[in-house]
């Protein structure tokens, strides 16, 4: 899972799964459907980034939970959403940069597209259901009910691209251009004297 640290541990668990206390749950079994249920029961927010339609998806639906607890809220993390006609599909965060448009702007004219170095679309969805997470406890607070957040990559990618959409549909340009900013003064990379650290943003 990623690179791997002097003791042998992978360096992302390390990061993702500090403060976590995991368990393995069979929830296609029937044992272990019963003791969702009872999780489910005590619980306040149901989070997974199964993909709509799958075994484990279809058990964590917002509708089927609320049976069991009506004030559980369920954020679902997805490539595409709950619904739609690429519900059902697996994506990554460099699918999401590519298919969106963010990795045409990445780089330089005549280079091929570039991904970045972080998967900034996969933290930044992590960061939208957190506020839709919050948005939902909030809600809770006033009217006792739980509700389903919907959060997916694709969504997240289409929004980072921001006045890049307008500009291509407009336009009808597509260029890989690093130096290519559109609302702001063109800004870039340059290389410093060697008593420097070597680069400078401008």
């Amino acid at each position: 899972m990623g690179q791997v640290g002097p003791d042998g541990e992978s360096l992302l668990f390390k990061v993702i799964a500090r403060n976590k206390k995991d368990i393995t749950l069979k929830i296609n079994s029937s044992e272990g459907r019963e003791i969702l249920r009872e999780l489910v029961k005590r619980s306040d927010v149901v989070l997974h980034n199964y993909t709509p339609g799958s075994p484990a998806g279809k058990e964590l639906t917002y509708e089927r939970l609320k049976e069991t607890n009506p004030a559980i809220i369920v954020a679902a993390l997805s490539g595409y959403g709950q619904d739609g006609p690429d519900a059902e599909r697996p994506c990554f965060d460099g699918v999401a940069q590519a298919r969106s448009g963010n990795m045409v702007i990445t780089g330089f004219p005549g280079y091929p597209p570039i991904k970045t170095g972080t998967a900034y679309i996969d933290i930044g969805t992590g960061l939208l259901a957190t506020i839709g997470v919050l948005t939902a406890l909030h809600h809770r607070e006033k009217t006792g009910q739980g509700q389903a957040v919907d959060v997916c990559l694709y969504d997240t990618s289409t929004f980072m691209v921001q006045a890049m959409v307008l500009y291509f549909s407009t336009i009808s340009t597509v260029r890989s251009a690093g130096r290519l900013v559109i609302v702001v003064i063109t800004r870039t990379i340059l290389a410093c004297s060697p008593r420097t650290v070597g680069w400078s943003f401008l």
